[in-house]
């Protein structure tokens, strides 16, 4: 319990407000976080992640629990730029909270995908301007990041991707636009900001 809510009462209201602040009239955003929260919940339920935390995270990747599929994950994670806190900070998240902002996720890419058809764009516009304007999250692949920097993100870059976001569009705005035009993707274009050293939190904070 969380001040006398439970986790997911907690996570509902949470994500209800943030539809409303994305202009989703309440009652949708109320019956839109009801949604995200149940999907979380069942797959935190079938997906056999609800028992990984950080104290797991820290022994695959020393060596002293054998996956060999989360042991390249994180490899890769680290090569991508994640530090050791972006390693805590994600996984020290209930499995509820973090399977709930990939809900989150796949709910704002969608209700922004129907909003440019709506709005004239074709199938193939409106998918690019969702991969132009907001990042994806997954499982990166070390082959796929040379060849294509749009793959998806690794997770634990969230926070620190935020606030960069958040500091950018708020203290240098013109800047922010101009980088954010100058690539086909909002993948392509964190990759770009890590290579040049310009996701470093202590910056921004």
């Amino acid at each position: 319990m969380v001040n006398g809510f439970s986790l997911a009462k907690k996570l509902e209201l949470v994500y209800g407000n943030i539809l409303v602040n994305l202009g989703i009239p309440q009652h949708l955003a109320k019956k839109g976080a009801k949604q995200i929260i149940r999907e979380a919940k069942e797959y935190s339920r079938t997906s056999g992640t609800k028992n990984l935390n950080y104290e797991w995270c820290k022994k695959v990747r020393n060596g002293e629990v054998k996956n060999e599929g989360w042991q390249k994950y994180f490899d890769i994670a680290g090569k991508e730029g994640v530090e050791e806190s972006d390693f805590r900070w994600w996984w020290d998240l209930d499995d509820l909270e973090r399977l709930a902002l990939l809900r989150m996720d796949d709910y704002i890419h969608f209700s922004s995908y129907i909003g440019h058809r709506n709005n004239g764009m074709s199938e193939k516009e409106a998918a690019s301007e969702v991969r132009k304007t907001h990042p994806y999250y997954g499982l990166p692949q070390a082959d796929e990041i040379v060849q294509n920097e749009d793959v998806p993100l690794p997770w634990e870059l969230r926070d620190r991707i935020n606030i960069y976001i958040e500091h950018m569009a708020i203290n240098h705005p013109e800047e922010y636009k101009k980088k954010f035009h100058s690539f086909e993707t909002f993948n392509a274009h964190i990759r770009s900001v890590i290579r040049e050293g310009g996701l470093n939190r202590r910056d921004y904070e």
